[in-house]
C-alpha cells in the first residue's frame, strides 16, 4: 500500500532482535512524507536494520530519520542503514542523520542498494562494517546528486560508497574520510558552498544557507532541452555547459543514430568533470564544429578525458 506521513513525525521507535528491524520491517509499497526517530537493532543469522524500514522493496520519498540503527550477524547477510537496511526499490529526496553500526553492509542512508538513489543525503556517523560507506555500503545501481558528511570508521572508511558496481553521478563526500574515491571529495568548507554541487537544482529541490545542503522540495527539476532532432541533418545543438553536462551524466539519448553539434565555445566550471561515456560508451556522433571546450579537469577515473569511452 501507500503510507503517507503527511509531514508528521513518529518518535521513540524502539525495535530489538527482529530479523527485519525498523518502523516497517519490510515494505513493497510506498512510504512518503514521514519523519521517524528511534533506535532499532537486529541480531541473528540474517539481519536488515533501518530506522524507517529493514528491507525496502517499494518506493521511499520525502522521508527523514534520526536516532540509531544497529545490526550484528554471523553471516554475510547483514544490512544496516540509517534509513533502510537494504533497498531493492527507489529512494528519492530522503535523509538520515542516524548513527549506524553493523558488521557487513553498512551505510549512513542504506546498507546495500539495488535500486536508484536520487537527491538524498546522510549526516550520521558510521561506526563499523566490512563494507562501510557514509551514504551506502554497497551499490550496484545509479546514485545521483547525493552527499554524505558523517565520519566513517573514524575517518578510515569510505565517505560515500564502500563498494560500487553501479553508476555515481555528481555525488560528494567529506574528504576527512579516506577510504576510497567513489564520488567527489570536498572539504567541510566546500561542502557548505553552493558552487561545489555542480548543476544541482537549488530552484526546486535543494537549499543551502551557510551549512550543508538540505532538501526543500517545492517542485520538480525541468528536463534539459536541446534544439534539433538529433538527426544527421538536424543534430542536437549544444549551446550551454548545462547541455554538455546532461550528456556526461546520462540524461540524454545515446545511440549510434544520435547526432550532437557544438554551437558555442564552452568553459567547464567544475573541478570534477565526469567524462562523457564513463559508464556507457558514447555511441553517437559529436561534431565540435570548430569550437573549443576548455578547463576540463578529470581525476581518479578509470576512463579519463572529456570522453571516457
Amino acid at each position: 500500500g501507500t503510507f503517507n506521513g503527511n509531514g508528521h513525525t513518529i518518535s521513540n521507535v524502539k525495535v530489538a532482535n527482529f530479523e527485519y528491524a525498523g518502523l516497517f520491517g519490510q515494505s513493497s509499497g510506498t512510504i512518503e512524507n514521514l519523519t521517524v526517530e528511534g533506535a532499532v537493532s537486529s541480531a541473528g543469522k540474517y539481519n536488515y536494520a533501518g530506522v524507517l524500514v529493514g528491507r525496502n522493496n517499494g518506493n521511499i520519498r520525502n522521508c527523514f530519520t534520526s536516532g540509531s540503527a544497529t545490526s550484528t550477524s554471523s553471516s554475510e547477510s547483514d544490512y544496516c542503514g540509517g534509513l533502510a537496511g537494504r533497498s531493492d526499490g527507489s529512494i528519492v529526496t530522503s535523509v538520515s542523520i542516524a548513527t549506524v553500526n553493523g558488521s557487513d553492509y553498512v551505510g549512513g542512508l542504506v546498507g546495500a542498494s539495488y535500486s536508484s538513489i536520487t537527491n538524498c543525503y546522510a549526516q550520521g556517523d558510521v561506526a563499523s562494517g566490512y563494507y562501510a560507506g557514509g551514504l551506502v555500503g554497497y551499490s550496484n545501481v545509479t546514485v545521483r546528486n547525493c552527499y554524505a558528511v558523517g565520519k566513517v570508521k573514524d575517518g578510515t572508511g569510505a565517505g560515500l560508497i564502500s563498494s560500487n558496481s553501479g553508476k555515481i553521478f555528481n555525488s560528494y563526500y567529506r574528504s576527512t574520510n579516506k577510504g576510497n574515491t567513489h564520488g567527489f571529495p570536498a572539504t567541510t568548507a566546500e561542502m557548505k558552498q553552493k558552487s561545489t554541487f555542480y548543476f544541482w537544482d537549488f530552484e526546486n529541490i535543494w537549499e543551502i544557507n551557510g551549512s550543508y545542503p538540505s532538501l526543500n522540495v517545492r517542485g520538480t527539476s525541468p528536463s534539459i532541452a536541446f534544439e534539433g532532432d538529433g538527426l544527421s541533418d538536424d543534430p542536437y545543438l549544444i549551446e550551454t555547459e548545462e547541455q554538455l553536462y546532461a550528456i556526461s551524466v546520462n540524461l540524454t539519448v545515446n545511440t549510434n543514430q544520435t547526432y550532437y553539434q557544438l554551437a558555442n565555445d564552452i568553459t567547464i566550471t567544475t573541478p570534477h568533470w565526469m567524462p562523457i561515456g564513463l559508464y556507457d560508451a558514447f555511441a553517437g556522433t559529436f561534431d565540435g564544429n570548430g569550437h573549443t571546450i576548455s578547463n576540463v579537469k578529470v581525476a581518479n577515473f578509470e576512463y579519463a578525458g572529456l570522453f571516457g569511452q
